[in-house]
Parts: C-alpha cells; structure tokens; sequence
C-alpha cells in the first residue's frame, strides 16, 4: 500500500536533487538492506544451522560468496546503465531505458529472494 508520505517524497524531488543528498539517501538504504539480510536472514540460518548440529557460519558465508559471484556474472552479462552514463555496460543490447529500468528492478528483487530462499531451504531440508 502506498503512503502518503511516499507520494509526497516523488513530488518533492520530482527534479534533480543534490548530489550529497543523493548519496546520503543512498547509503540509508543500503544501512537498512543490509540490516535486514543479516538480523532477518543471516542470524536465523546461522542459529538453524547450528541447532542441527553444523557449523553455523559456513552456509552464510558459503551462500554470501555464491551470492557474490552471482552477481557479478549478472553485472557483466546483463545490460545496465550507471546514473549519468549514456551508453550500456555489459552485452550489447537495443533495449530502451525503460526496458533496462524494469529489468534492474526485477533483477533485484528476484536475486535478493533467490539467495535467501535457496539458503533457507537447504538449511531446512537438512542438506547442509
């Protein structure tokens, strides 16, 4: 559900903002991703792991490390743009901007889902 708050914010920096302000924005949201990954996902599969006997730290830091490669191999095949860049990075493509946007979005929330779920599912099926 949107908020009203939410809508306001689009309006007010329906411009260009500052760049200073952009990447304090930037760095909040990281902070709050990565609390997240590691309060809601990284603790209870080390807690998992270790209730069933395992040492708890190696699915994390097994599945931090695929997550990571993962990554990098979508950064380098897929094609994306960088704020202020005019031309893609990684394979040649003729896609617009708004064909790029959706794939961005799409490729993170499924990569963000795809590491943990994964993760909690071998965990849970006992094969780790």
């Amino acid at each position: 559900m949107i908020r009203m708050e939410d809508v306001a914010l689009v309006f007010l920096f329906r411009r260009q903002i500052n760049a200073g302000v952009q990447k304090i924005l930037l760095g909040f949201a990281a902070g709050v991703m990565i609390a997240a990954s590691v309060w809601s996902l990284l603790i209870p599969a080390i807690e998992e792991t270790e209730s069933a006997g395992g040492i708890g730290w190696i699915p994390a830091v097994g599945g931090f490390i695929l997550g990571i490669a993962f990554l990098m191999v979508l950064d380098y095949l897929l094609p994306h743009l960088h704020p202020g860049a005019k031309q893609t990075e990684g394979l040649p493509s003729s896609w617009k901007r708004t064909t790029l946007l959706v794939l961005a979005v799409t490729r993170n929330h499924k990569t963000f889902y795809l590491k943990f779920a994964s993760l909690d599912k071998i965990i849970r099926n006992g094969l780790l």
